[in-house]
């Protein structure tokens, strides 16, 4: 469960950075949000 998080979690990032250079604000902004579900749910499974 937790190296599939991860993956997840790099995969977001990616995108992130990539709609980042193309100047796509609202969907950097609804991948963040992933991300911060995705890193809560990490902490609350340790």
């Amino acid at each position: 469960m937790k190296k599939k998080t991860e993956e997840l979690n790099a995969k977001l990032r990616y995108s992130f950075e990539r709609y980042r250079s193309m100047g796509n604000g609202p969907m950097c902004q609804q991948l963040s949000n992933e991300m911060r579900k995705l890193q809560t749910q990490k902490q609350s499974l340790y």
